[in-house]
């Protein structure tokens, strides 16, 4: 088997190969042979995504569907959330020392 050390391969294939293992007992072993893949890369993906992390509590179809719209390279939602509130509170308080400084400009 050759190996490409520069190859990336998709989050979805990861989760997806990971989740055999995880849930459908398939061998790392097999698993490897199976895909191509070398056992010290999905080793690697195991350390990176532990079973219990966030990516297993979604469904499988759900994971379908976020793997299709290519949602899974994104930030998980509740970043985006968190980001876009900061973001809005920077707005307010940029808003807020302008009118500050207005103030003290009329003083």
């Amino acid at each position: 088997m050759e190996k490409d050390q520069n190859k990336r391969y998709p989050l979805g294939l990861k989760i997806s190969l990971l989740r055999e293992l995880y849930e459908d007992g398939v061998s790392l072993h097999s698993l490897a042979q199976r895909e191509g893949i070398g056992k010290s890369t999905i080793s690697r993906w195991k350390h990176d995504y532990p079973e219990d992390s966030e990516l297993f509590n979604l469904s499988k179809e759900e994971f379908a569907v976020m793997d299709d719209q290519n949602m899974l390279d994104q930030p998980p939602l509740f970043l985006m959330r968190k980001i876009y509130s900061l973001q809005k509170e920077l707005a307010e308080a940029q808003e807020r020392i302008q009118e500050l400084e207005s103030q003290l400009k009329q003083k």
